[in-house]
Formats: C-alpha cells, structure tokens, sequence
C-alpha cells in the first residue's frame, strides 16, 4: 500500500512530498536556502531513497490518472536505485496531494 503525505516545518526549513513504498522515496525542497546550499548546488529540491540523497535529478513528470511518472537522470537512477520511468499509482488522495505540491517542489 502506498501512502502519500506532505510535510512543511519552517522550523526546520523544508518541505517535503512523502511517497512510502518499497521502490520510492520522498521529495524536499528547503523554506530558505544560505549561500553555501547555493555554492554547492543544495539550493534545490533533493530525491531521498533510503539513506542515499540526490540533489535535483527529476527531468519531467506526469500523470495518467492517479498514476505519477518521474523521469530522472540516469545518475539520480544509479544513486536512488530507481527504474526511469519510475511510475507509481498514487490512488486519488495520493495523486491530488502530489498535483498540488509538486509544481512548487521542483520548480
């Protein structure tokens, strides 16, 4: 079973769009960002699978009904350990959550 959640802590300064299941991860995006994130290149959304963390990597993604697409770099593939496309039904609470947060995170 797949479940959807979001998360935003301005105390901690992010953003997050869960998707629990065995093949996904979650998406963040931190509230704010320092100069360092920005010379690093962590200004960013980033992709968390496990314990393994990628900075941006998502190309494009869509929606065939409550189904959500992700196509990611090969390197943000090799890193997470993900197929690309990786398509995940979301079922409709999931998929709304999903439609309404993911514009923000990844912009």
């Amino acid at each position: 079973m797949i479940q959807v959640g979001w998360i935003e802590d301005e105390e901690l300064g992010f953003a997050a769009l869960v998707i629990h299941d065995e093949e996904s991860g979650d998406s963040q995006r931190p509230l704010s960002s320092s100069d360092q994130d920005r010379e690093l290149g962590q200004n960013t959304y980033c992709l968390v699978r496990g314990g393994a963390t990628y900075y941006g990597g998502v190309s494009s993604y869509s929606f065939a009904g409550t189904t959500l697409s992700l196509s990611i770099t090969s390197e943000a593939a090799d890193i997470l350990h993900l197929p690309t496309p990786l398509e995940i039904d979301l079922g409709v609470p999931g998929a709304a959550l999903a439609r309404e947060h993911l514009p923000t995170l990844l912009a």
